[in-house]
């Protein structure tokens, strides 16, 4: 149990995170100012969906390892 909360952790991160540097490198070049709490609230929101949308793959590299 711990070891997949740990995966959709990582998930979040990395993939929220990513999103949120696109987002604001794109305002950055239309000539926006930085938000940052638009960097976060698009990091946090984007990566609990894409968790929820790979936790299927979570369980199978849970699975796999075991064996």
């Amino acid at each position: 149990m711990k070891t997949k909360i740990l995966l959709i952790i990582k998930y979040i991160l990395t993939l929220g995170l990513s999103f949120s540097v696109l987002s604001a490198a794109f305002d950055f070049y239309n000539g926006k100012d930085f938000q940052l709490l638009k960097f976060i609230s698009s990091a946090v929101f984007f990566g609990l969906l894409m968790s929820f949308q790979l936790r299927k793959n979570v369980q199978n590299e849970l699975t796999s390892s075991t064996k």
